[in-house]
């Protein structure tokens, strides 16, 4: 009995002392994480000052976020993260600032700045683009459609590419013209629906099945509904419910 609590006692000694030492291992690997993590951090905000200063210029980040096809004017909601980086508005951000951002929530600023966007090389995808945009430039093959009088009378020599990605990055490259868009209009007018009256709405008069038939048949569903609304039918019932209480001239503006 007595080697037997000796041994229990031994052994419930050990057991903690492993504990403790497992405690203090754990906390040394998250010290140590945390470390490097401000490391990185520290050296990221270093890229963006200048001349030793030990704080960077809000416009140095605007123009960064540019190469990374991120533009501050087109998506307010970026340019508001960043604002209030600028704490004294003196159009200056400190390493304070840029530590809370970078170790907060991942929002779009600090993806950006994380390098870890949908497209991380911005300005390698671009040219990328640009060069398949070139070797399929001298492409002159088809006619234009006769059947809509809009299309029959662009230029067929016009061409360009404009891409942007689900994080607002944005590329363009060609004529810049204005052209009618067709059926092509039809993802953003469902989309200005579902923002205007909501898409439970918008369900109990389109439904989201593919039809079987071409895009311009005059069919609904079981349900008397148009089976999508990239299909003719369902363009027509999109078109009758936005903003049905305004002038003809202000529903589409």
């Amino acid at each position: 009995h007595t080697l037997a609590a000796l041994h229990a006692r031994t052994h419930t000694h050990t057991t903690q002392m492993t504990s403790t030492s497992r405690a203090s291992l754990g906390s040394s690997v998250l010290a140590d994480l945390l470390q490097r993590r401000q490391d990185e951090i520290r050296s990221s905000f270093s890229q963006f000052t200048r001349g030793g200063s030990e704080k960077a210029s809000v416009a140095v980040f605007v123009e960064y976020l540019k190469l990374c096809g991120l533009d501050t004017v087109t998506l307010p909601h970026l340019d508001a993260e960043l604002q209030a980086l600028d704490g004294d508005k003196d159009g200056l951000i400190d390493m304070t600032a840029f530590s809370k951002l970078m170790a907060g929530q991942a929002t779009l600023l600090q993806r950006a700045l994380s390098h870890n966007l949908s497209v991380e090389n911005f300005p390698e995808f671009c040219e990328d683009v640009v060069r398949i945009f070139n070797q399929c430039a001298s492409i002159s093959e088809g006619t234009l459609p006769n059947y809509i009088p809009a299309l029959t009378e662009i230029d067929p020599e016009l061409f360009s590419v404009a891409i942007t990605t689900v994080d607002g990055q944005m590329f363009f490259h060609g004529d810049e013209v204005e052209f009618p868009l067709e059926a092509s209009v039809l993802p953003f007018v469902y989309c200005l629906l579902c923002e205007d009256v909501g898409i439970d709405v918008v369900d109990t008069r389109i439904g989201r099945e593919p039809s079987g038939q071409a895009f311009n048949a005059f069919a609904l569903n079981a349900n008397d509904l148009p089976h999508n609304p990239l299909l003719n039918t369902g363009g027509i019932v999109m078109a009758s419910m936005i903003r049905p209480d305004s002038k003809p001239g202000d529903r589409f503006s």
